[in-house]
């Protein structure tokens, strides 16, 4: 298990060292000067200068990019070129409306994907597995800003039980911002959700198939019996994977929905940055999206050594 969480360890530094290197030199290449455009047409080339060494921009870009990494470990992520403020305070700002909206979606995902999958499984070929599975193709082939858009026409404009957009805020209260939050999760869960489900039948359908799943039922087992004392925890080891993949694409990939609803999240920010060329914010939520997925796939690597002994041993 040592040499396991070593490779593991080892694989997820070079793999952050790699990623901050490719990161900066794409944001270098990037046309266009963030203190020319700061300081708009009537700016004067002195006062464009004087702007760039305040901003450290003059720097050779090794020294920039070694100031920035060393900032990233302390945690100083620089000051914004924008707002003028700190970016770890715009970053934490924005994450404690994005992570909660993340981690809302995967659950509703999970908890609709999961039953879906092993009860359309569990009646393959019938008119329920069918039934199931032609609307989680439907689910996986409609954008998530459609769902987005009908669900406000819905509850918000029709129905009038949510609010169309906005965020009160968490000193507003738990329930208050749940309920803001619980449109958006849903349009970005029952995309994901169809495609969980999708993975999770064909993983049980191929653990129902395997040699322990027939001795057991030949033990006296039922089929579901057998199905939930012994084959849902393999099956689940193909469906952590896109969890995993799932909760980085929602945490980086809710730019359109967090337009929609309004919500001030860090898709928003990415969007308002790259529009108002302020890079080091840019570069900084990048990098940060970045380690989580990094992060991420480490955890989902321990999950498969937890639920498959077999790879601590190399296997």
């Amino acid at each position: 298990m040592g040499r396991f969480l070593l490779k593991r360890f080892l694989s997820l530094a070079i793999t952050l060292i790699v990623a901050t290197v490719i990161i900066f030199i794409m944001i270098e290449i990037v046309p266009g000067d963030p203190a020319a455009y700061m300081m708009g047409l009537s700016g004067s080339t002195e006062a464009t200068e004087a702007l760039r060494a305040e901003l450290g921009l003059n720097l050779d870009p090794w020294e920039r990019y070694f100031s920035w990494v060393g900032g990233m470990i302390t945690g100083d992520f620089g000051i914004s070129y924008t707002y003028r403020i700190p970016v770890s305070e715009l970053i934490l700002e924005r994450t404690l409306v994005s992570v909660p909206l993340t981690v809302y979606a995967l659950i509703l995902s999970t908890l609709i994907a999961v039953p879906v999958g092993v009860i359309s499984a569990s009646f393959r070929g019938r008119f329920a597995d069918t039934a199931l599975m032609g609307i989680a193709q439907v689910g996986v082939a409609v954008p998530n800003f459609w769902f987005a858009i009908l669900l406000v026409l819905l509850f918000s404009t029709s129905l009038g039980l949510f609010s169309a957009g906005g965020f009160p805020g968490w000193e507003a209260g738990f329930f208050e911002c749940l309920k803001a939050l619980t449109l958006p999760a849903i349009s970005l869960a029952l995309p994901q959700a169809a495609i969980l489900s999708r993975v999770m039948r064909s993983s049980v359908l191929e653990v129902m198939n395997e040699d322990y799943i027939r001795t057991a039922r030949a033990k006296g087992l039922s089929k579901r019996q057998a199905l939930i004392r012994h084959g849902l925890r393999n099956a689940m080891i193909p469906v952590l994977t896109i969890l995993g993949l799932q909760f980085s694409f929602l945490l980086a990939g809710g730019i359109i929905i967090e337009s929609i609803f309004s919500l001030p999240g860090l898709g928003r920010l990415v969007f308002q940055s790259i529009a108002q060329r302020d890079l080091i914010v840019v570069q900084s939520i990048v990098t940060l999206l970045v380690f989580a997925v990094v992060m991420i796939t480490f955890i989902v690597d321990l999950l498969y050594a937890w639920v498959d002994p077999r790879l601590r041993e190399g296997g």
